[in-house]
């Protein structure tokens, strides 16, 4: 049998997002070093302590980071509760409020989270799927790239203080096609904490250190989190004949794969042969 493999928009074997959460002022500065290497990432915002102090964002700001190409706004508890310590209506309730608090001030749609203390259990993920949720993020660090089976129990690479930060971002950057074609599987890099973290002394210069090994890369798609859900949930809708030799496209997305070390693109609504 073949190696079918998902490529990420245009062709690429690798994606990388980051993820940070709370709506602390420091995003701001977060979001302007991003900016300077087009990398893009997911903002989490808890939503009632929203101006709460000169700490945290006010909507204004936040309306202003929501307007940039190069950022997702996303859930993380309008009370930031632990879920799975809470009765299923008050869980509930601190999803469905903190999501429509941001999408009636935003006017966009959030579909994704981030667990706050990182919180979860297989009860907490039948609500988020209840309340509408894509996908939500663990703190629990794997310290790989493997693309989640589900995405409402999404683990990232590691937080930006692991100590072998920079050698995961070395094993990220300098893989490169295997002759075994099962071991080209695809790499997502994912990297998360909170942006007040890089107030402390050093933090600024961790931050731009990582943006500037990991940015500016034409191997590498760089996307928030929400746009890599809805490409893998896309791709995952593919189908294909009993033999492999055809794949049909149902989506509105193009998308990209491998037979073998054959790279293909299938257009949206197209079926495509693959010889």
């Amino acid at each position: 049998m073949a190696a079918v493999l998902m490529r990420f928009p245009g062709g690429r074997r690798k994606a990388y997002t980051m993820s940070y959460d709370d709506g602390s002022v420091h995003d701001k500065r977060f979001a302007e070093t991003l900016a300077r290497y087009e990398i893009k990432a997911t903002l989490n915002i808890q939503t009632r302590e929203i101006g709460f102090d000169a700490g945290k964002l006010s909507w204004d700001e936040i309306k202003a980071l929501a307007a940039s190409p190069l950022l997702e706004i996303a859930a993380h508890g309008h009370r930031h509760l632990s879920l799975a310590a809470v009765e299923d209506g008050v869980a509930a309730y601190d999803v469905v409020k903190n999501r429509e608090m941001l999408e009636d001030q935003l006017g966009c749609i959030v579909r994704g989270m981030a667990y706050a203390n990182g919180s979860v259990n297989d009860r907490v993920l039948e609500i988020l799927s209840a309340c509408g949720m894509a996908y939500a993020r663990t703190t629990a660090s794997t310290e790989g790239f493997e693309v989640p089976a589900d995405f409402l129990r999404w683990n990232p690479s590691c937080h930006h203080t692991t100590p072998r930060l920079f050698d995961i971002a070395k094993t990220f950057l300098e893989s490169e096609e295997r002759s075994y074609p099962w071991h080209n599987r695809p790499m997502l890099f994912y990297v998360w904490g909170h942006s007040h973290e890089f107030a402390r002394e050093g933090g600024w210069e961790l931050l731009e250190k990582l943006c500037a090994y990991v940015g500016g890369r034409d191997d590498i798609w760089y996307a928030t989190n929400g746009e890599i859900v809805s490409y893998v949930n896309a791709y995952r809708t593919l189908i294909f004949s009993h033999d492999q030799s055809l794949v049909h496209n149902p989506s509105a997305t193009d998308l990209f794969l491998t037979v073998d070390h054959t790279p293909y693109k299938i257009p949206a609504g197209e079926t495509v042969r693959l010889s």
